[in-house]
């Protein structure tokens, strides 16, 4: 059985879970609730870990893409490269900020030590590292790299739109924030612009990025093709333990998971199709400005 089947099987196998997940959390709101309680940990070692770290696999390559096409875009006008620029610039802040900054908030937390400004220490040298990254790339590597950068923007602005557009109107209370910030409901209500953010899972979504970059490794480098097996194996091992980190957490349920799971992945299926099929945004050949 070819391995591209492999995949798509898994896929289907996630959405039909999802599906069980959801009807019956939704026939019997209760059960969830009760199983949410029953494993919050919110002191939970494993899920501190995949707090911190379980976005890195989304904001790395993103970070490293958006300061590719800032040096390495093509010519336009000149309102045109300002607007890129600017796009790319706040791209860099955005990723370096949760890699940096944000890591460092959360390790700051979990070692009981006050949170101040040396956070945006880190923040900067991320920022730095990744766009020195950039600036040592071969020239020779430049119009295939494009690519892989085009499918990664593509990814984080498909899955961020997809996050936010359901997060802010379903307004669903994280389970450590029941009785707290608002009561329990069902996965299935919407509960408007309530500033509660559970519905789906942010973390799981942005985790599933590790996917892609799976897929460019093996799409660039046929070196990579060998171990495209067990990459995938460590790529479901580190979206399934994001999962169930929130779950400790208590920071959402198992609905919230299982449908950021789905979503990111059916966006992430489209992305690669898009991807071999060249229809990406910029997928026009990425120059260097002078």
């Amino acid at each position: 059985m070819k391995k591209s089947t492999l995949g798509s099987i898994g896929a289907v196998c996630c959405i039909i879970f999802a599906a069980v997940v959801l009807i019956i959390t939704g026939i019997n709101p209760s059960a969830e609730l009760e199983l949410a309680n029953k494993i919050m940990d919110t002191d939970n070692h494993f899920g501190l870990f995949f707090e911190i770290f379980g976005y890195w696999p989304f904001f790395v390559p993103m970070l490293l893409s958006t300061s590719f096409f800032l040096f390495y875009r093509k010519k336009r006008s000149r309102i045109i490269n300002i607007l890129t620029g600017f796009l790319c610039v706040l791209g860099i802040i955005i990723s370096s900020g949760y890699l940096g900054g944000i890591t460092t908030f959360f390790i700051l937390g979990y070692l009981g030590k006050p949170v101040s400004a040396i956070i945006i220490v880190p923040w900067l040298i991320i920022a730095a590292l990744g766009i020195i990254a950039i600036r040592c790339i071969p020239k020779r590597y430049i119009s295939t790299l494009s690519k892989a950068a085009n499918c990664i923007i593509t990814f984080v602005l498909a899955s961020e739109a997809v996050s936010w557009a359901l997060k802010l109107p379903w307004g669903r209370i994280r389970p450590r924030d029941v009785g707290i910030k608002g009561d329990f409901t069902p996965w299935f209500i919407l509960n408007g612009l309530s500033g509660n953010q559970s519905f789906p899972s942010g973390h799981t979504m942005e985790s599933t990025g590790i996917f892609i970059v799976i897929f460019l490794l093996v799409a660039l480098n046929p070196k990579f093709a060998k171990y495209k097996t067990l990459l995938t194996v460590f790529g479901t091992f580190w979206v399934m333990s994001v999962g169930i980190s929130r779950l400790f957490l208590g920071a959402h349920y198992i609905s919230d998971v299982v449908t950021g799971a789905v979503l990111s992945i059916t966006v992430g299926h489209l992305v690669t199709y898009l991807y071999k099929q060249e229809k990406l945004m910029f997928r026009k050949k990425i120059i260097k400005i002078d």
